[in-house]
Formats: C-alpha cells, structure tokens, sequence
C-alpha cells in the first residue's frame, strides 16, 4: 500500500488578535496553542493492485 504520513506543528493564538485589541482586559488570557497532528494520504489504486 503506498501512503505519504506528514507530521505538521502549528503555533497560533487562542483568542483572536481583534478581540484582545478592542478588549485589552482579555491580554492576560490570551496564550498560545501548540497543535500537531499528523497527516496520512493514502492511494485507493494501491490498494486495489494489490
């Protein structure tokens, strides 16, 4: 069966940046997420050669 796997780490903010900018008491609970998560595709032809 042929299949590509990626892995892919994504570093953004919880709160959008226009809510903290209009709501500057928001700031303190603003962090940010570390998200990763792979990625699989596989090849339906690859499985039916086989």
């Amino acid at each position: 069966m042929a299949f590509i796997s990626t892995f892919e780490i994504l570093l953004k903010p919880q709160l959008p940046k226009e809510l903290t900018d209009t709501k500057p008491e928001l700031i303190p609970l603003a962090r940010n997420i570390l998200q990763g998560y792979f990625l699989t595709i596989a090849s339906p032809i690859a499985l039916i050669s086989c």
